[in-house]
């Protein structure tokens, strides 16, 4: 059963029984009632982006999580689940539209925390976007396998609306952008932030060879972003200096990536 039902407006800590259509959907309970599967069956039905608060608190420090929860809950449309911290809940439940509380008996949580196995630990979309970050192909390859549509899985967990190849340009991890293309990733993907395609990404965090290799798939050399940035753009910044604070790369690296661009015919 669904505890309280769903409550819409919620204003100052004061619940609003009215129900409206759903766009923020904030879902929340206690540990092992099955908020994860009905947050990921809610984002089916609904094509809600699904954001899982719970892998995102703690994984960065304390007031980059709430700067990124502002943003995430200034959006239009959402599906949170999870609890977070109790300053970022407040500000949750004003914003949301829905709320759904999972309010099993406690006896009910405990016995299926306790006795059930835990199938993944994380979801295979989740897993698979650590795997290309950490560049780890033999498991990129064993999941790819099992469901080659993974390939273009949008991130669970990064507020930036990422996909496999944005994480394997950001990272610099080329043979996992080859791995990702040979399975059907898609060049054409806009992140939620930005609206760059993963060329942008690879341009602006000096990734020069994961450049070459989404060139060579066929990747738009001159496509801006939200921005007006080109993936030419990008690299000149670069190669300027402007983006050291985000990268580990080097001027080189940004200016071999103008180099590649340019050969391609891509426009700043």
């Amino acid at each position: 059963m669904i505890g309280d039902s769903i409550m819409s407006g919620c204003k100052e800590g004061r619940p609003n029984w009215q129900l409206g259509p759903m766009k923020r959907v904030a879902i929340f309970g206690n540990a092992g009632g099955g908020k994860s599967t009905l947050a990921r069956e809610l984002a089916a039905i609904t094509g809600l982006p699904l954001h899982v608060l719970d892998k995102l608190h703690g994984e960065i420090p304390y007031e980059e999580y709430l700067q990124a929860h502002t943003i995430l809950v200034n959006r239009d449309e959402w599906i949170i689940d999870g609890f977070g911290c109790i300053k970022s809940v407040w500000q949750r439940l004003d914003s949301a539209d829905a709320l759904i509380h999972v309010d099993l008996p406690l006896a009910v949580h405990v016995l299926w925390v306790t006795s059930a196995r835990e199938e993944i630990a994380m979801s295979n979309v989740t897993v698979l976007h650590d795997a290309v970050k950490r560049g780890d192909l033999e498991r990129l390859r064993a999941l790819l396998d099992e469901d080659a549509r993974l390939a273009n899985s949008p991130s669970e967990t990064d507020l930036r609306g990422t996909y496999p190849l944005h994480v394997a340009a950001e990272f610099g991890q080329t043979a996992a952008a080859r791995v990702l293309l040979d399975y059907g990733a898609d060049v054409s993907l806009l992140d939620k932030e930005n609206d760059s395609i993963a060329l942008c990404w690879a341009a602006f965090f000096g990734r020069p060879e994961v450049v070459d290799v989404l060139l060579e798939a066929g990747s738009e050399p001159s496509q801006r972003n939200k921005h007006g940035l080109t993936p030419l753009g990008c690299a000149i910044g670069g190669s300027q200096g402007r983006w050291q604070q985000f990268s580990d790369a080097t001027l080189e690296d940004w200016q071999h990536a103008v180099e590649i661009i340019r050969a391609r015919g891509g426009i700043e």
